[in-house]
């Protein structure tokens, strides 16, 4: 994802997209960027335009000339969730003739807004799967890709993807679920998954459409963020502790190999019940490039993508000992700890810019869904995250952590207010009651943040003094022989924004 992906993020029109993860009071909720679960995370259908015949008639038109048939006989055209940026529709269908005769099952999938662009176009993706089956890494089989023209349906001057359907599911909070045993054998399997894919080095021609690797991927990945949150408006001095600390720590650049570039749980199709959990497929590979490949490890193991899973670092559903010996098994490369680091707390303020992108649509578009809004009150947690990744060390656990300099917790200016949220559940709740828990736990988050902000005097947005210590640290980086009482001020601050946001984040960690 780079820069002008990111600031479109912000811009996506639309409902829906960014769950709330640990922010839910409710329970626990899978944390889904914009376009990522994939067509097979439903556990069912939805209701839409599928079955309308300009729509199911181009569907099946694409089809049958993807197959090569004689004629097509199509049994169900549905519509499956499970992302923001593109429209999938399975189809069950008979072929007489053509390359895949008989009862067959596949996914095409389309842009929702052809407008709205983001990562690789079908013909690259493709050619990205394709060469990652040939090492062994499970991933629907491509059928066909291409440009569809048909007036009056959904297909209308889109580029699609033809998948064979693979039974499973990409459910994140499926795999944080998993027993023991099932955690340790998906665990290793991914692994071994992601050891064969990062065997791939650029050699020419190897996949067609992808750029040429960066000399620094490091670098040229932390300049993208860096430009990104600029793009957002935010003024935060966290973020820009972070970014120093990475500037200061950025590793060597390393021999580049193909990263799937969002591979962690949500990304990841099981199947079979408890005790015989299987990993089936990797989807979503539109992210795919050429990078080192602790990018790939950095996210998947990075804290935002542990569901609360302190006791599973790899995605939420494994332990690191059950991954690395099948990452190792596979010819992975050798994993270095502070590479590691450097790259989950990338992945962190990579989430984090996410975030406040979508906050800031939030407050400019004034959506019907709190999902966008309340997004950007995950900050706090993402920020706590990487200020306790990045400490000084030889600054121990609160030591030198003055209070916040005044008693009003700061607010980055993305980020919805208390009237802003209170508007919004307005508008909902003028529209009828919830239809249903994940809707309810929407307006419930938002009444309690209103109620813990009210009841702590308020909230403000960031001044000058604010926006002076994020200009130095941007200009000047992290002050020497002050880095400690610097770093204790910022977690001090983001402490007291994340009581508001999210207590039960502090009482898992132990810290309330």
């Amino acid at each position: 994802m780079d820069l002008s992906d990111l600031k479109r993020l912000g811009h996506r029109s639309g409902t829906g997209g960014w769950g709330l993860g640990g922010l839910h009071e409710t329970g626990l909720e899978e944390v889904r960027p914009v376009g990522v679960g994939g067509p097979w995370a439903a556990s069912g259908t939805r209701a839409s335009d599928a079955g309308e015949p300009g729509n199911s008639t181009a569907i099946a038109a694409l089809i049958r000339d993807a197959l090569s048939a004689d004629q097509v006989v199509v049994r169900e055209v549905s519509a499956l969730t499970g992302g923001a940026i593109h429209a999938h529709h399975a189809i069950d269908l008979r072929a007489e003739g053509g390359t895949v005769p008989g009862d067959s099952a596949w996914v095409i999938r389309f842009p929702a807004d052809p407008s709205f662009r983001i990562g690789h176009p079908p013909d690259v993706e493709a050619a990205v799967m394709r060469r990652a089956a040939r090492v062994g890494v499970p991933v629907p089989e491509v059928l066909k890709t291409g440009q569809a023209r048909a007036p009056g349906s959904v297909a209308m001057d889109r580029p699609y993807l033809i998948m064979r359907r693979v039974v499973g599911r990409a459910v994140a909070s499926e795999l944080v679920g998993l027993g023991t045993a099932d955690g340790v054998r998906v665990g290793r399997r991914a692994g071994e998954v992601l050891g064969r894919l990062h065997g791939i080095a650029p050699d020419a021609g190897v996949v067609d459409g992808l750029i040429p690797p960066p000399e620094d991927p490091a670098g040229a990945r932390l300049a993208n963020l860096s430009r990104a949150l600029d793009a957002t408006g935010a003024v935060e001095p966290g973020l820009e502790w972070v970014l120093a600390w990475l500037t200061r720590n950025r590793p060597a650049p390393v021999p580049p190999r193909l990263v799937h570039g969002d591979f962690r749980s949500g990304n990841l199709m099981i199947d079979g019940g408890s005790g015989k959990a299987r990993l089936v497929a990797v989807l979503d590979w539109e992210f795919a490039r050429w990078s080192d490949p602790h990018e790939d490890l950095g996210w998947l193991s990075a804290p935002c993508w542990r569901y609360g899973r302190r006791d599973r670092p790899v995605g939420g559903f494994a332990d690191w000992a059950s991954f690395e010996a099948g990452y190792r098994a596979a010819g992975g490369v050798a994993i270095e700890p502070a590479r590691l680091r450097f790259w989950q707390v990338l992945a962190l303020l990579n989430w984090a810019i996410i975030a406040l992108g979508q906050a800031g649509r939030f407050r400019r578009d004034r959506p019907e869904t709190l999902d966008l809004g309340l997004t950007g009150w995950r900050l706090p947690e993402l920020l706590f995250e990487m200020l306790r990744a990045t400490a000084p060390e030889a600054r121990a656990e609160g030591a030198d952590a003055p209070p916040p300099a005044s008693d009003a917790v700061v607010l980055p200016a993305p980020v919805p207010g208390v009237e802003d949220l209170l508007h919004a559940v307005r508008r909902a709740l003028s529209n009828g009651l919830p239809a249903g828990p994940e809707e309810m736990g929407l307006l419930i988050n938002a009444i309690g943040i209103a109620e813990r902000a009210t009841a702590a005097g308020g909230m403000a947005r960031a001044g000058a003094d604010w926006g002076d210590r994020a200009r130095s640290i941007r200009r000047d980086g992290i002050p020497a022989g002050r880095s400690a009482a610097h770093h204790g001020r910022l977690l001090a601050e983001t402490r007291a924004r994340l009581t508001l946001a999210n207590p039960r984040y502090l009482i898992a960690l132990g810290l309330d």
